[in-house]
């Protein structure tokens, strides 16, 4: 516990801790009149949030008050700071995270003063769903709470008909549930129930996705354990009604479907026994093949009559039960069988059924590779295909798996089929099933691709070019530009940017990727800024930020920032001049050129990282700083008054809170401190292959570290090894 002193120069010389003293020592050394916030009232916490408040030049007298809490202090400041009305919401009676949402509120232009009456959380809720442009208003007085507000707000988001669906019954799981049903084109209707539990949802929704029958499994007796293993077994071929009934628990239930899978696994090799079976007899033998599929009579006298009474008696002693050829048993019984071995019997073997499958209207795109043009160098722009559809078109059909048929030794053993798989509903955005849910149709004219099991169709904005004249283009969707874009364009899209044409010094914003059939020509200025990938023919004087690879055929006098890696790799490509920053290394032919034009590239660790990382470091630091403060503060009420007194206290309900609030938020700074330290281990081991030679005049450095004499290396790797660079030849 920190010692109380008193403070000189201090009116009455009023009694302060060492942490109230160090925020009026420093508020003094800035010049400020300390007597605002120099007084016992106030914790350091407060003080601090004050003096903070006076360096900026701000009216603390808006907050500098002993009824407001530390965090609600923060919360005015902070909007003062901002430039905001706080008197909006500078009211002590309104809690510190109300507060913070309603500023966040004001630097949106939304207004959230009128729902103070709701649970912060409840306002968080509304405000991101004004944020996103859906309206909860409607479910704010229905008794949801805020895990249904958030299921019910991401489901409005994604344009989802959620409301006919749901009632207060349900909890935030459940609406997830039903929302996830809509999102993947499953009837809703049969589980959007109150007398099932999330669980139990979830179970059903995964068997119309995978298109079993759950009418075996959809009773609400049923707990989520049982119906899981009905669905696999279903998933799985087996024919489940051995143990689909409520008289199994769920371990009983998962014990038949393991030994219903072992009888399939084994089949077929139970198919094959370890030795032919014969049974003598008088006048001939029965033999039994080694796979129990087919009997055969041998005779000792040929075209002898034989009793088929004992034949067929004699034949079941020798274990001959199923698949018995009758009309060879006559010919074999009356004498007119020429031979001496027939075969009497056949066993039926199983039938497995057809796979479910997709018939799919167009052209599946697997995993693009570059195209390798005839003199060895790659064909950037062949890495993408594009296939359109028009609203209506039949993008897929469904082809139900069928039923397997079982069979039998001429034993009578069983043999089981496996029933035929059926295939998931397809899933993603921009088409419908039919009634038939076999049937998929487009519901727009646009690009569809399928990536991870999705199918996507997006809106195409198809334009001859884009210049100052055609204006400005801001997209919801791809676009696709069949000339070139001029000068001073600005085009911003949420996904694909396809230019057949070139691109002088414009600007350029993708939620996807962009990609520039022939190049760049921008005269160092302009912006192509994508959060994939960038691609383009040539680059020069080119200016690009990107999330993902950067690949072109050269690139000249460009600033070049990729948190992926840059490959030039056409066969006399260069990368010269500018500067090129890629976190995850660079594969190009040749580096820096003849001319010896300076060649910049930092590879691994770069400012960006290291600004982020200092950044943090600071904000942790801030924040330990804060809690110290708190925490001596609580010490010091507990050294000052009883546990009762304590309890009483409404300043120490407001301390443990802060501590609470900020301990929990330096976890999650430090969280994201481990994070990106991670990152940066991760990218120290990223490489420089260069196929050719390293020109004089360039300057390369991984993770800090700078290659010595690069002009000497020709062919190479380059990797960090330690603090060092470690260069070998390619081959």
């Amino acid at each position: 516990m920190e010692e109380p002193v008193t403070l000189e120069g201090v009116s009455d010389a009023p009694i302060f801790t060492s942490d109230q003293i160090r925020e009026i020592e420093e508020g003094k050394s800035a010049g400020l009149d300390v007597s605002v916030y120099a007084k016992p009232y106030f914790l350091a916490v407060h003080m601090r949030s004050i003096r903070l408040g006076m360096e900026e030049g701000l009216d603390v007298s808006r907050y500098a008050k002993p009824e407001y809490d530390w965090f609600q202090m923060e919360e005015i400041r902070l909007g003062m700071s901002e430039g905001i009305d706080v008197g909006i919401y500078a009211d002590p009676r309104i809690a510190y995270d109300k507060m913070r949402i309603i500023r966040e509120g004001l630097l949106e232009g939304i207004y959230l003063k009128t729902y103070t009456k709701y649970f912060g959380s409840v306002m968080r809720q509304v405000f991101l769903a004004k944020k996103s442009g859906v309206d909860l208003d409607p479910f704010l007085d229905k008794g949801y709470r805020e895990a249904e507000l958030e299921a019910i707000r991401l489901a409005l988001e994604k344009g989802l008909d959620i409301e006919r669906y749901i009632s207060p019954d349900f909890n935030g799981e459940s609406i997830k549930e039903i929302a996830k049903g809509l999102e993947n084109g499953v009837e809703v209707e049969e589980y959007a129930f109150p007398e099932y539990n999330w669980e139990q949802m979830h179970e059903i929704r995964l068997g119309l996705l995978s298109r079993v029958d759950i009418k075996l499994y959809k009773s609400p007796y049923y707990h989520a354990g049982q119906m899981k293993e009905i669905r696999v077994g279903m998933e799985n071929g087996l024919d489940v009604s051995s143990y689909a009934t409520l008289m199994y628990t769920e371990n009983d239930m998962r014990r038949i479907r393991r030994q219903l899978e072992d009888e399939l696994a084994n089949r077929d090799r139970n198919l094959d026994g370890a030795e032919e079976i014969t049974s003598q007899f008088d006048d001939y033998s029965i033999n039994i093949s080694r796979d129990e599929m087919t009997a055969t009579i041998t005779l000792y006298k040929r075209q002898k009559v034989l009793d088929r009474a004992r034949l067929i008696r004699e034949m079941q002693a020798a274990g001959v039960i199923y698949g018995i050829d009758q009309e060879m048993l006559d010919r074999v019984s009356d004498g007119h069988f020429a031979g001496t071995d027939a075969v009497i019997a056949r066993g039926k073997a199983p039938i497995d059924g057809r796979e479910g499958y997709y018939e799919y209207f167009f052209e599946l795109k697997q995993e693009s590779k570059p195209k390798i043009r005839a003199d060895g160098s790659v064909d950037h722009m062949d890495l993408r295909d594009y296939h359109m559809v028009k609203k209506g078109d039949h993008i897929a059909y469904y082809h139900e798996a069928e039923m397997g048929k079982s069979g039998s030794t001429v034993t009578g053993k069983f043999l089981p089929a496996k029933n035929g798989k059926e295939k998931g509903l397809l899933v993603g955005k921009g088409f419908i099933v039919d009634e038939d849910q076999k049937t998929y149709i487009s519901l727009l004219n646009g690009r569809i691709e399928m990536k991870g099991g999705k199918i996507t169709i997006t809106n195409v904005l198809e334009l001859r070019e884009v210049t100052k004249i055609t204006g400005n283009v801001i997209y919801d969707g791809d676009l696709h530009v069949q000339g070139d874009v001029g000068s001073g364009s600005v085009i911003k899209v949420t996904g694909d940017v396809i230019i057949d044409g070139t691109v002088e010094a414009a600007t350029i914003e993708s939620g996807r990727n962009i990609a520039i059939r022939r190049g760049v020509t921008a005269g160092t200025n302009g912006l192509l800024k994508a959060e994939g990938k960038v691609q383009a023919k040539f680059l020069e004087s080119a200016n690009i930020e990107a999330g993902d690879d950067v690949t072109a055929g050269y690139s000249v006098n460009s600033k070049i920032y990729t948190r992926g890696r840059v490959l030039i790799t056409s066969r006399d490509g260069v990368l010269s001049g500018g500067t090129t920053v890629a976190e995850q290394g660079i594969e190009v032919e040749n580096l820096g050129n003849r001319m010896g034009v300076a060649t910049r590239v930092e590879i691994g660790g770069n400012e960006r990282l290291k600004k982020i990382r200092v950044e943090m470091e600071k904000e942790i630091n801030e924040i330990k700083k804060e809690l110290q403060i708190l925490y001596n503060a609580k010490n010091e009420v507990y050294a000052k008054y009883s546990a009762e007194e304590r309890n009483e206290m409404d300043i120490m309900i407001k301390i443990e809170n802060a501590i609470y609030t900020k301990e929990l938020e330096l976890r999650e700074k430090e969280k994201s401190q481990q994070e990106v330290q991670a990152h940066e281990q991760a990218i120290r081991d990223s490489e420089a292959i260069v196929h050719g030679k390293i020109f004089e005049n360039v300057k390369m450095s991984i993770a800090g570290v700078y290659l010595q004499r690069a002009e000497n290396y020709q062919g190479v790797a380059a990797r960090l090894l330690g603090e060092q660079i470690e260069v070998t030849p390619l081959h």
